[in-house]
């Protein structure tokens, strides 16, 4: 069976699709050298206890260096480890920009474009025109992305479309903090239901209706925020109310995956400000769908023919209030409906397939 080198510059506890690859290709037999730029040790260990000792993790430990010293680094280690003898493929395209050059034009080489960049610097795009038509196969997570890229770059292939879906769900063993989270929010809920929004808490995210839907239907709704404010949540919570709104931090993955099984209602919600956002391609899609919980999205592209089109939630015009209290009373009534399907959903995809037909040069 061959060997599959995966190379990403960055920390791969913030980059799921990275590792999700990775342990699908270990579960179809490949031996997989993951050279990374960072990684946490929870996820190190939760990676290695899935490994079948066919993955080994290579950290550059990029950390203890600055921005210039990382980038230089990472090159020269990642360069000494580049064998293209194995099935090259480069994780994100920050790791294909470290590592561009002519070596690309001679070897088979896989490149997998978690973004479309379409904000992006003249930097950044003049690297995409460069590499993306070198690549034996790029990898999106969003079947529109892939047919933009295709126009933009004029590619020869379609890219292959892997969703941003979990390979495993396991929620690791409970540390105290996640005890007295869960414990938090238990007694903050008092038998609601948790609508829960997970992700960067930014006014770019658009879910102050949801908050004033959730007010009103305060007897039976409540919102849980998860994740890194940038100077919003104490809006929202002023907003809706402390009754009404609890912001519990950051939880680094998985153990965030005990908050988000919690959840009656996941929210997920991006603006018209550029095609990458409407076009999303969110993890926590899949992970609500993991747990059968169904979604409140908002009328994009990338929600709309995700989770509405499966039937696992209602996408609303989250600048109207009443088309958002009109999802979340319709999810609510229909409960049942909505959570089966967002499991069929989450099993509609097999990462294992379709990673297998990436590394099939």
């Amino acid at each position: 069976m061959k060997i599959i080198s995966i190379f990403c510059k960055g920390n791969i506890t913030y980059i799921p699709p990275v590792y999700n690859s990775a342990l699908a290709l270990v579960n179809a037999g490949y031996t997989v050298k993951l050279y990374v730029g960072e990684v946490h040790n929870d996820t190190k260990v939760f990676l290695m206890n899935h490994g079948y000792d066919r993955l080994e993790i290579i950290d550059f430990q990029l950390h203890k260096e600055n921005k210039l010293n990382k980038w230089r680094k990472f090159r020269i280690v990642a360069f000494q480890n580049l064998d293209y003898n194995t099935t090259v493929w480069y994780a994100t395209l920050d790791t294909a920009i470290a590592l561009y050059g002519n070596h690309m034009k001679k070897n088979k080489f896989i490149i997998s474009v978690l973004e479309l960049y379409d904000s992006a610097s003249s930097y950044t795009r003049f690297f995409l025109k460069k590499i993306l038509p070198l690549a034996a196969k790029v990898v999106v997570p969003e079947f529109n992305r892939a047919a933009i890229l295709k126009t933009w770059y004029h590619l020869a292939e379609l890219p292959v479309v892997l969703p941003n879906k979990p390979y495993i769900i396991e929620l690791p063993d409970e540390s105290e903090h996640i005890i007295q989270l869960k414990e938090k929010i238990t007694q903050f809920a008092k038998g609601r239901k948790i609508v829960l929004y997970q992700g960067l808490i930014t006014s770019y995210r658009n879910i102050e209706n949801a908050v004033k839907a959730v007010e009103i239907l305060k007897e039976d709704h409540c919102v849980v925020l998860m994740g890194p404010d940038y100077n919003y949540a104490d809006k929202l919570i002023e907003m809706g109310g402390t009754d009404q709104v609890l912001y519990i931090g950051n939880v680094n993955a998985p153990n965030h995956l005990h908050i988000t099984k919690m959840a009656d209602i996941g929210v997920v919600s991006y603006n018209y400000i550029d095609l990458n956002n409407i076009f999303c391609a969110p993890n926590k899609i899949w992970e609500f769908a993991a747990f059968s919980k169904p979604m409140l999205g908002n009328d994009i592209p990338g929600l709309k023919y995700t989770i509405e089109s499966n039937d696992a939630g209602i996408c609303a015009d989250t600048q109207k209030l009443e088309s958002v209290k009109n999802a979340l009373e319709v999810i609510s009534s229909d409960y049942e409906k909505f959570s089966a399907n967002a499991s069929k959903l989450f099993n509609s995809v097999d990462l294992k397939k379709i990673s297998i037909k990436i590394v099939n040069l």
